[in-house]
């Protein structure tokens, strides 16, 4: 595929859709994690954010962080797990249900009820490389839980601050190439990184919803929406992405399509009644009917589910995404 076709139409359509909703991304999303790049601390703390949304919903990573930077430093056998249950619960009144599950209905903006631009500003940033490595592995896990692999989670937030500090005076690595170096850092949370906190754009970030929605709109070759195509993996995807996607909007996909695969175009139940792109012929998704039910089977759901059973001991980092 030399380029996709009638790419700006449909590009124009999932932005117009985007528009319309309050996307869990916009509020919680790794941009959205710290106060500022302008100083190492606040660098680490978008670092740290990456890491804990491997495999999880924005709203959770988001409460993660909102805990670690009202605690931290915690020392072993340290916690107050009153002031941890109280933060849960101010954390959960401030944003009045948002991604709640990911059965959630998606919030239009005309009725959400709060500033969600501000919703993620914090009084107190207490998350440093310095207070991670001064806390204790039990208290970072119990503070980020209910993040996925808390405990191993934990142990990579104590590795990554030892080499930023050992290596980078507290700070993380300048490029690309240091920043895939970290403990539990691949691609996706490597192109991210730089392009928050460096302004770099030096590839395409392809997490689970630019994967599924690339392929059933045919942006790339050969996936699971073609009739002898395959489920593609995010390397798929992002090597036939930067073949095809015009350079200056690279830095845009993630987020545009992040978005619209949390409001519309969703992994299992996809909304295609309200979707703006279906009947213009550029959307290839159909569900399989069970055998002998008549009732939708989806493809992806299932390979979904059979890559979760086969990750259950794997490494959690993005590099398997």
């Amino acid at each position: 595929m030399s380029s996709i076709p009638d790419l700006e139409d449909t590009w124009e359509k999932i932005e117009a859709m985007r528009a319309e909703y309050v996307c869990p991304v916009d509020v919680f999303g790794a941009h959205m994690l710290s106060d500022t790049t302008e100083t190492p601390d606040g660098r680490f703390r978008f670092a740290i954010g990456l890491l804990l949304s491997a495999r999880n919903l924005d709203r959770v990573t988001a409460a993660a962080m909102y805990k670690l930077n009202h605690l931290l430093p915690v020392a072993s056998g340290e916690l107050d797990k009153e002031r941890l249950k109280k933060l849960e619960a101010e954390f959960d009144e401030k944003t009045k249900g948002l991604q709640k599950s990911t059965k959630a209905e998606a919030m239009r903006k005309e009725n959400f009820p709060i500033d969600i631009i501000n919703l993620m500003k914090l009084d107190t940033w207490r998350l440093t490389a310095k207070n991670v490595l001064d806390s204790g592995v039990e208290e970072l896990g119990r503070i980020i839980y209910p993040v996925g692999f808390s405990r191993r989670k934990a142990e990579y937030m104590k590795n990554v601050a030892q080499v930023c500090i050992d290596s980078y005076g507290g700070d993380i690595p300048g490029d690309l190439a240091g920043i895939l170096k970290l403990p539990g850092f691949g691609p996706k949370m490597g192109h991210l990184l730089v392009q928050i906190v460096y302004g770099q754009v030096e590839g395409i970030a392809v997490d689970t919803h630019v994967c599924r929605i690339t392929q059933r709109l045919r942006w790339v070759e050969k996936g699971m929406c073609e009739p002898d195509g395959k489920v593609l993996n995010p390397d798929d995807v992002a090597k036939q992405l930067v073949e095809t996607l015009p350079k200056d909007k690279w830095g845009d996909i993630n987020h545009l399509l992040v978005g619209f695969g949390q409001t519309v175009c969703k992994a299992s139940f996809p909304e295609c009644s309200r979707c703006l792109i279906a009947g213009t012929g550029h959307c290839y998704y159909k569900p399989e009917p069970k055998p002998g039910t008549g009732q939708p089977r989806n493809r992806e759901r299932r390979a979904k589910a059979n890559k979760r059973n086969a990750e259950e001991h794997g490494n959690i980092s993005d590099e398997d995404e």
